[in-house]
């Protein structure tokens, strides 16, 4: 609001008029919204909150999205990854119901009005506080504004002593926050998040994971990031988004487990030639490598046998044991093999219909789901 001189009344009254005219502007694009959500196809997916079936994005001569077919569990936290320009900023914008696609069909077990939508550079008038930000998002949602849940939401983002300041002096982790916020205060069935944590530091970043992942089996969650870490603290399904295509999907430990190399790093103080001795005599191992009197990498035949072996033969090595770590097993690396797998095979002569990838597959509508 601005003060000019004595005229007070007619600064308040002009003031008043943008801000009605601000909300009117809100009002009518969130109304938009919701028109495109609820007169999205409405089709129980079974275990599944939201399927795609042969999705395609065009801006002119452009393919944003080529054929992609995602399937998200109910109650999952779902990450979306790729590159730069992959699709993920898309193909979210279609699931929350902001996009239309060119082809292929969307089901979603939710209606519009259960969705939360968190974009990736949330932008907020500036002269409205995070307090009146949520409720005008309740508002427009036809909801009564329940003052103490929008304290309790603003305090677990991390709001609470920025309640009632204006939003045009928040830093770009303050703003992620409160749409972050915005995105959760109705108790969605369906959160969309796009980046949500792009512009925080690691303890702001610690902050909104944490709350992100009490919403499992709550809600279904879709985020997308490009700290692959974060996928995969919170994580429990992942989708790989490259060139506009989906190279792979399914759950996270499926993929942690049938890429992850069975090599691990000992760390010791000292003694490592006796311990490797003892190791070599292990049927499961297939190689010992000794980096120094300090280190030695060990290669099993299998995950299973090394988890299950590894302790009791160190114990038994008399190994003065300070670190014991997997090689690689990072998602980094993970999708960085899995991304190589995929783009050599291509590349060489296939039975597949031209242009097809070899997706992981969606579990079947009659599958269980994993409690």
């Amino acid at each position: 609001m601005t003060w000019v001189g004595g005229g007070h009344g007619c600064s308040i009254r002009a003031s008043r008029r943008r801000c009605a005219h601000s909300a009117r502007i809100v009002a009518s694009h969130f109304s938009q919204i919701a028109c495109i959500l609820t007169s999205s196809p409405h089709v129980s997916c079974n275990i599944f909150m939201i399927r795609t079936t042969h999705l395609i994005k065009r801006y002119g001569s452009v393919t944003a999205l080529n054929d992609v077919s995602v399937a998200i569990p109910k109650g999952s936290i779902y990450g979306l990854v790729g590159a730069n320009g992959a699709g993920k900023t898309t193909l979210l914008a279609i699931l929350a119901g902001l996009l239309q696609a060119t082809e292929g069909t969307l089901d979603r077990d939710a209606p519009g009005s259960r969705i939360g939508f968190c974009p990736d550079v949330p932008e907020f008038e500036p002269w409205l506080t995070p307090r009146e930000v949520l409720r005008l998002a309740c508002g427009l949602r036809k909801h009564d504004a329940d003052e103490a849940r929008i304290s309790t939401m603003l305090a677990q983002v991390g709001l609470d002593s920025a309640m009632d300041r204006r939003v045009e002096g928040f830093s770009r982790g303050m703003t992620q926050r409160l749409a972050v916020a915005t995105a959760l205060i109705d108790d969605p069935s369906v959160i969309v998040l796009d980046e949500p944590c792009s512009a925080l530091d690691p303890e702001g970043r610690a902050e909104i994971l944490s709350l992100i992942g009490t919403y499992q089996r709550k809600a279904s969650v879709i985020l997308s990031s490009h700290v692959l870490s974060d996928v995969q603290q919170i994580c429990t399904n992942i989708g790989v988004l490259q060139q506009g295509s989906l190279i792979w999907q399914g759950k996270l430990d499926t993929l942690l487990r049938d890429h992850v190399k069975p090599v691990w790093r000992v760390r010791l103080h000292g003694g490592a030639a006796a311990v490797a001795i003892v190791l070599r005599s292990q049927p499961w191992v297939l190689n010992v490598t000794e980096h120094g009197n300090n280190e030695i990498e060990i290669e099993a035949s299998s995950l299973a046998h090394a988890e299950e072996q590894m302790a009791p033969v160190l114990s038994r090595a008399h190994a003065a044991l300070v670190a014991l770590e997997p090689v690689g097993s990072d998602l980094e690396n993970i999708l960085e093999r899995v991304v190589t797998s995929i783009t050599t095979e291509k590349k060489k002569p296939s039975r597949r219909p031209v242009g097809t990838l070899p997706t992981h597959p969606a579990p079947d509508d009659d599958e269980e789901e994993e409690a």
